[in-house]
């Protein structure tokens, strides 16, 4: 008799298993929370913890895919995972009792540790081999005293990438301002999301996207998130800004000059303009610069000044 109730506790455990079989991706949802993506083009499998303090309760199939019910503590939360038309991106939906506090939740927890370049979209970019011990750890906000919307120090689109040129990874924040990417250098780079509190509860529905470029590399990565924002009526292209301001124009191809120094500018923009021969530019240089007539158009160098 004993012998068979523990084989029945063995099998409803192993039912709660939750999988997701498509054309180019693979998906697995265990019942501790953790879960594994593989991307069978090529030949990729992308692995996440189940998160600091989660304790899986119950997974239940949705009309588009299927719910976690879980706990942290005392708070209790749903994560609804549905697979993109194209098997493109994974959407997690997070919510919970809006009544119920809580000081953050690490769900999805940190992925298992990648051996592939990061990527990061700030200023310029920056790419960062996984044996470069220059990140140890780093916390990117996206609000707070650290914000992710500022261009230095911090990213300038909401979403951190891992590639190793054959395939890639986006790990993009939905529609939200209240978390942070947590970066951990473990060997290799292991990318978390923390979701901080709202007025001490979860607050509003928190989206999480894993997005899976068709290609590897920084540039699908970038026109994936062009094409997230078309989805949303959120892209303005070159054309239609020039058509609100056509002084924009002037930026397509023009080339980023900073200037770092507060005084002698107008001999800077003279350089610029009679060695360098630069017909157009922009040229950004500290806010407490004094700016002169060299940045006007008045016969001389033209230039757009940030």
């Amino acid at each position: 008799m004993v012998f068979y109730i523990c084989l029945l506790l063995v099998h409803t455990a192993a039912a709660q298993e939750y999988n997701w079989n498509g054309k180019r991706l693979n998906f697995t949802l265990k019942p501790d929370g953790s879960f594994q993506v593989t991307d069978k083009k090529a030949e990729k499998t992308w692995r996440w913890d189940r998160g600091d303090g989660i304790e899986g309760k119950s997974i239940s199939k949705n009309k588009n895919g299927c719910t976690l019910r879980a706990t942290r503590g005392n708070f209790s939360f749903e994560a609804e995972f549905e697979v993109g038309p194209d098997e493109d991106f994974i959407l997690i939906r997070l919510s919970g009792d809006p009544k119920t506090k809580m000081d953050g939740l690490n769900y999805p927890g940190p992925m298992v540790s990648s051996m592939d370049s990061l990527v990061l979209p700030i200023n310029e970019g920056l790419l960062i081999p996984p044996d470069d011990r220059m990140l140890e750890e780093l916390k990117l906000s996206l609000s707070g005293n650290y914000p992710i919307y500022q261009g230095h120090n911090g990213v300038s689109m909401p979403w951190v990438g891992l590639t190793d040129f054959k395939s890639g990874l986006m790990i993009l924040v939905d529609d939200s301002v209240d978390a942070e990417f947590e970066i951990k250098h473990t060997p290799g780079f292991s990318v978390g999301v923390k979701w901080l509190p709202i007025r001490q509860t979860l607050g509003e529905t928190r989206k999480l996207r894993l997005v899976f470029p068709k290609e590897g590399g920084y540039v699908p990565m970038a026109k994936a998130y062009r094409s997230y924002l078309e989805e949303r009526s959120e892209w303005v292209g070159l054309d239609e800004k020039v058509r609100r301001d056509a002084r924009v124009r002037k930026l397509s191809g023009a080339l980023n000059i900073w200037l770092w120094r507060t005084t002698g500018l107008d001999e800077a923009f003279e350089y610029v303009r009679d060695t360098v021969k630069l017909k157009e530019c922009i040229v950004s240089f500290p806010f407490h610069a004094e700016t002169s007539a060299s940045t006007e158009e008045g016969g001389r160098l033209r230039c757009t000044v940030l």
